[in-house]
């Protein structure tokens, strides 16, 4: 019974939304906002759970003095700071917003700029005219790069074009074949869960 409940929760939850959707049945609507309600407090309920295995691991770190222990330190206080800032000013509050921009894009650019690197020395070992695939890769990645710069217009006017070309054809057919087996994918899965036959949610092996 404590196995199978979960998956009769899922299956009648999962059904009710799916009639909500795509049947204009009287009353559904509601029960539908209502599990969408549910589904967002899980939601910042599964933050909070973070926020307690963060805090779990890093004490120990603190603790124990091991490597690094004062970055453990000090994601904890801002963690903790700026929560408790943010419950007593809210989430419109000028400055509880400017620290989260102020840390947030920062951080972003450098974590992009690091991969950038990243990047380069795997263009560098991929970019080897060794096969074919290979050569249209250094092509494409060429034909990029020139096309972001002033200097592929110098070289050649077709050279934006070109790149202009790959980036709205090539890649957005691309994107969309990676989407629709992605959606595949999620349905397939949606599927699993709601006839009861993937339970790996519910630990174990799922079986």
């Amino acid at each position: 019974m404590r196995r199978q409940l979960p998956v009769w929760l899922g299956f009648i939850a999962g059904m009710l939304v799916i009639i909500a959707r795509y049947f204009a049945f009287p009353g559904f609507t509601q029960v539908q906002k209502t599990l969408d309600n549910w589904a967002m407090y899980s939601g910042a309920a599964a933050f909070l759970m973070g926020m307690i295995n963060l805090t779990i691991v890093h004490k120990t770190n603190i603790q124990r003095r091991r490597e690094n222990w004062g970055a453990s330190l000090v994601l904890l206080i801002a963690m903790f700071g700026y929560f408790i800032y943010g419950l007593f000013t809210g989430p419109d509050d000028k400055l509880f917003v400017s620290i989260f921009n102020a840390t947030i894009s920062p951080l972003g650019s450098a974590m992009f700029s690091l991969l950038a690197f990243y990047m380069l020395s795997a263009a560098y070992r991929a970019f080897r005219m060794k096969t074919l695939e290979a050569t249209i890769l250094l092509a494409a990645g060429l034909i990029g790069i020139l096309g972001n710069a002033p200097i592929g217009a110098a070289i050649s006017p077709w050279i934006p074009s070109a790149r202009n070309w790959m980036t709205e054809i090539l890649n957005t057919a691309a994107m969309r074949a990676v989407t629709i087996g992605t959606a595949l994918g999620a349905y397939a899965a949606m599927v699993r869960i709601l006839l009861g036959i993937e339970r790996s949610y519910l630990g174990g092996r799922g079986d």
